[in-house]
């Protein structure tokens, strides 16, 4: 399966090689993989862009992620993520994608826990474009990301599909989720200790 990766990098630089790692170590999938970054420091980045500030920050960086992938890239099948964020199976991400495929969804994700009735969480979601193009839609003007998302999926009227393990995104799923095998961590440690438990075993 093609995959296309939109790693958006503001802070937690330290993360990023390893984030980049697990992704580029699938055997089922093939990645292509765009890491933009508005920080302040030398990091590797396939675009470097000025940090417009919050909210716009990650609203900006994923539009810019899928304009310069959607150039040359006719996968339709994309991932969001922050680049504090490990994947650590593949299968997880086929299913997700599988999924989606067999509803016609266009979005992939999770109800965000500040506001459940009206936001989906915008650190790591899927998009399929053959379904409607999420990215396309996206209202560029400064607003909470979260809320973006969900007044998006009304707009294109595109019902997501809700990931079942990290719904909704609260407290205890915020970092990580055993169940996906996904760790997004402010420490680092704490994701390697993650990935000890999960699958270094």
């Amino acid at each position: 399966m093609e995959v296309n990766f939109i790693i958006t990098v503001y802070d937690k630089e330290e993360f990023l090689p390893a984030t980049k790692d697990f992704i580029k170590k699938f055997t089922k999938i093939q990645p292509k993989i765009f890491v933009v970054y508005c920080g302040p420091n030398k990091v590797e980045a396939n675009l470097k862009l000025p940090d417009p500030g919050e909210p716009a920050r990650e609203i900006f960086m994923t539009l810019w992620g899928y304009k310069k992938l959607s150039e040359d890239s006719v996968v339709p099948r994309y991932v969001k993520m922050t680049g504090n964020t490990w994947l650590m199976d593949e299968d997880v991400i086929i299913n997700i994608f599988n999924e989606m495929e067999n509803r016609k969804a266009a979005f992939g994700g999770n109800h965000w826990h500040f506001n459940l009735e009206g936001s989906l969480s915008a650190d790591i979601f899927f998009a399929d474009t053959r379904f409607g193009n999420v990215f396309k839609a996206i209202d560029a003007k400064p607003k909470d990301f979260e809320v973006v998302l969900f007044d998006t999926l009304r707009k294109i009227k595109s019902t997501p599909y809700i990931i079942e393990g990290r719904d909704p995104v609260y407290y205890n799923n915020l970092h990580e989720c055993k169940t996906l095998k996904w760790a997004m961590h402010s420490n680092i440690g704490k994701n390697f200790e993650c990935f000890q438990e999960w699958v270094k075993k």
